[in-house]
């Protein structure tokens, strides 16, 4: 079981959407464009490395959190 604890915090909401914008920045300059199948997914996973390395958060995408979904 994942512990979302963090993950869904709204005190955590601003670092989140930071490292989302980072991780966006990130993959614009390697040639990725929002809209593009599959760029969530690229983010998601940028964004997760993110927060653990610079904040040492266990985040969880959408995905993680609703396996049964798909997304893109």
């Amino acid at each position: 079981m994942i512990d979302l604890s963090k993950t869904n915090d709204p005190d955590y909401e601003d670092l989140y959407e930071k490292a989302a914008k980072e991780a966006e920045n990130i993959l614009a300059k390697k040639g990725h464009k929002a809209g593009d199948l599959g760029f969530c997914h690229l983010v998601w996973n940028l964004q997760k490395k993110i927060l653990k390395e610079k904040h040492n958060i266990t985040w969880y995408s959408p995905a993680e959190q609703n396996p049964n979904r798909s997304y893109d």
